[in-house]
């Protein structure tokens, strides 16, 4: 947690060699913030420092990559010195993920990265650069619809095929498009802020393809789900808005105003049950057998659930960042949680019998055939491997610094330093005034002069 400390030093690293000692100094500024961490070497004989050292290292940590300050320090018996600069901890995207069977997935990244497999159990999964998508809806066909916050739908008839398959589609009279549900490949229906339901019969067929219902400006609408063509509900501002025939105009959507918590996801898999996500206060889940009418009361408060996917009325699935919660009763409040790694982001079960994972800041994915058995009943499986030439704001460049005689010396960088493959320049060592390391595999080796 941040706070308005200025200049905090710590010293996490020292290394020896003979009467020579190094130390690294980080130095944190909470207050704008900062942080740099620095070599000073000292000669133990006389308690001084030697004038050797200065390897250095430093980062904005809300604006520079997640890669900085040094991780590794050796120093010489005649006071020379070397460190590896990029240290820190993997920190990718969080994955969304729209799963329209147990053989096509669809998983989205906040920096634009689509990535799509036909084998989401065991990969591979491809990347394709398309847009931020705030959410993501996949039928049971090769269709996806995909919104991202903008007056745009990004739509595709063969997501497989990568970015020239999506068609960005500009709507006019919205603002802000926010949730997207797609039962099949013959009705789509999407919120906006300003308390529009979009929807079209034929999601591939450009703007004129898509109508703007106005429902519920009050309140304004953001999220829907439609559990099939013919029963779709939404909500917004604590209202819920449904409609048995959503093709028919905004006349055919009712508004009630039932005083919920704004719910940030919804899942309904008929219209005898839906399932809402509220974060904040309070946490937890909302549930309702008779969705369009109410009651909705509080189910499994005690996780504060960040998604959830129910497939049908005998199981829904909830993640939040630290673990999963699991029902095949989810009306009667009777609910089991374990835990997951890689801080589960997202969930989507097209299937009781397949669900899938993503996760955040790791690029990993899960998925499941049987998610009420627990922690091992999930398999992890890389889906969002990060290119450092599409997204290089998660890589950062680690370099290979050495002090002596003549001064500071960069001797090898690598601009391939993120979380899943780690570093690049491994293996750092120092043999008398011979230093040595590995880069992408190949020994390297430098002479320092005392």
């Amino acid at each position: 947690m941040h706070n308005s400390v200025d200049s905090v030093t710590d010293y996490p690293m020292a290394a020896f060699g003979g009467t020579y000692a190094g130390v690294v100094a980080h130095n944190v500024n909470e207050h704008y913030p900062a942080e740099s961490s620095t070599v000073d070497v000292f000669d133990l004989r006389i308690a001084a420092r030697s004038g050797f050292g200065g390897e250095s290292g430093a980062c904005d940590p809300l604006n520079a990559p997640t890669f900085c300050g040094i991780d590794q320090l050796v120093v010489g018996q005649s006071g020379v010195s070397a460190a590896h600069v990029g240290s820190g901890e993997p920190s990718g995207e969080a994955i969304g993920v729209s799963c329209a069977s147990a053989v096509f997935c669809v998983a989205y990244a906040g920096f634009g990265d689509v990535i799509t497999s036909t084998d989401p159990a065991d990969g591979p999964w491809s990347l394709a650069n398309v847009a931020g998508f705030r959410s993501l809806s996949c039928p049971p066909v090769a269709l996806c619809v995909g919104v991202g916050g903008s007056a745009s739908l990004y739509v595709s008839a063969n997501p497989i095929g990568g970015s020239s398959t999506w068609t960005n589609t500009q709507i006019p009279g919205v603002q802000f498009i926010d949730s997207v549900s797609c039962p099949s490949t013959t009705l789509c229906v999407a919120t906006a802020s300003g308390g529009e339901l979009l929807v079209s019969t034929d999601p591939t067929g450009g703007a004129s393809a898509w109508s703007v219902d106005a429902v519920d400006a009050t309140n304004g609408v953001s999220v829907v789900s439609c559990p099939t063509t013919s029963e779709c509900f939404a909500s917004g501002g604590g209202d819920v808005i449904s409609s048995s025939n959503p093709t028919a105009g905004a006349s055919a959507w009712t508004v009630r105003h039932l005083g919920l918590p704004a719910l940030q996801q919804i899942s309904c898999p008929s219209s005898s049950l839906c399932v809402g996500v509220v974060t904040g206060l309070p946490n937890g889940l909302f549930v309702s057998t008779d969705p369009a009418a109410g009651p909705w009361t509080t189910t499994n408060s005690s996780f504060p659930a960040r998604d959830v996917s129910c497939p049908s009325t005998s199981l829904c699935v909830a993640v939040n960042g630290s673990g999963v919660s699991v029902s095949t009763d989810p009306s009667s409040g009777d609910w089991t949680t374990y835990g997951l790694s890689n801080s589960p982001h997202s969930v989507s079960c097209p299937t009781t019998s397949f669900c899938a994972i993503g996760g955040s800041g790791t690029g990993y994915a899960f998925t499941s055939t049987d998610p009420a058995a627990g922690t091992g009943a999930w398999k992890p499986v890389l889906a969002h491997r990060i290119d450092c030439a599409i997204t290089p704001n998660v890589c950062t460049t680690e370099r290979i610094i050495a002090s002596d005689r003549t001064g500071l010396h960069t001797l090898d960088s690598s601009t391939e330093y993120e979380g899943q493959t780690g570093p690049q320049l491994t293996g750092l060592a120092l043999s008398g005034d011979t230093l040595s390391w590995n880069a992408h595999g190949s020994p390297i080796s430098a002479q320092l002069k005392p």
